[in-house]
Order: structure tokens, then sequence, then C-alpha cells
């Protein structure tokens, strides 16, 4: 299967930067530098061989099959999680479904997978965010205990 890493050397940015402006007119900054330290990040074996990523398309809220002209909403997202905080240098490295590759051209694939790791931020504060959500989680965890306990 190929990766998100097997594809970037296959487009050019102009095509993914349409793309994401088509798909996410809402897009604000300039996502090349993001496209291009993509690229950088080495190729390695994904370690879950059962994880792939894969986009689907939603309207009005009910999953459809792969159509991408006919759409409300995207979810990129792997058959197991998030691809929200997790490093780029992993998820970059994820294969790719065969069904999101027979229904997606790569600039679309590409310009997806940018807007949802970006999603919180860049990588950095994308961590951040992550680490706040999760002490949120803790505190709200023992507040919970502290309730139950009465």
């Amino acid at each position: 299967m190929k990766t998100i890493k097997d594809i970037l050397p296959l487009v050019e940015w102009n095509n993914v930067k349409r793309a994401l402006v088509y798909f996410y007119p809402e897009t604000k900054g300039d996502a090349e530098p993001i496209f291009k330290r993509l690229l950088e990040f080495p190729k390695r074996k994904h370690k879950d061989q059962e994880e792939f990523i894969e986009i689907k398309t939603y309207n009005n809220l009910e999953e459809k099959e792969f159509s991408p002209l006919d759409h409300n909403y995207y979810n990129t997202a792997t058959n197991r999680y998030s691809l929200s905080f997790r490093k780029w240098a992993e998820v970059v490295n994820i294969p790719i479904s065969e069904s999101t590759l027979e229904h997606f051209k790569f600039e679309d694939i590409v310009a997806h997978f940018i807007w949802e790791i970006t999603w919180y931020g860049g990588e950095e504060e994308t961590e951040k965010k992550g680490m706040e959500m999760l002490s949120s989680f803790k505190k709200a965890k023992e507040e919970i205990k502290k309730l139950n306990k009465k």
C-alpha cells in the first residue's frame, strides 16, 4: 500500500494548495512549509500493519460512499485512531486504504491529510493542546471520583 510519504513526491504544491482551498475555503495561512516538512521525513515501516488512512465523505451527517463532488464534510483518519496528537513522522508513513486511493486524486489526499494534522495548529501546538486536554481529562476524572464518594 502507498503512504502519504510515497505520494508526496508525486504531487506539486500548487495542486495541493488548490485542493486545500477547494475543499476547505476557510483555510488560512500558508501550508507550503508543512508540505515541505512532510517531504523531509524518512520513509519507514509503520508498526501497525492493520492500520491505514482513509477518507470518508459525509452529507447531512450521514456516511456515504466516496463521492468527492457531493459532500458537506470530510473525515480523514485511520481505521483505528484519529491523526490528531500523533507525530507527523509517524502518520506520514501509515498506509492509505485502497478505497481512498481509488476515489481521490493524490493532491486531494495530501490536502485532506494536511488539513487533518494541522487541525489544532502545527506539531508543537498540537502537542501542547493534547497535553492540556489530557490534564483536563485527569482533573475531570478526579472530580467525578470525589462526587461518587459523597
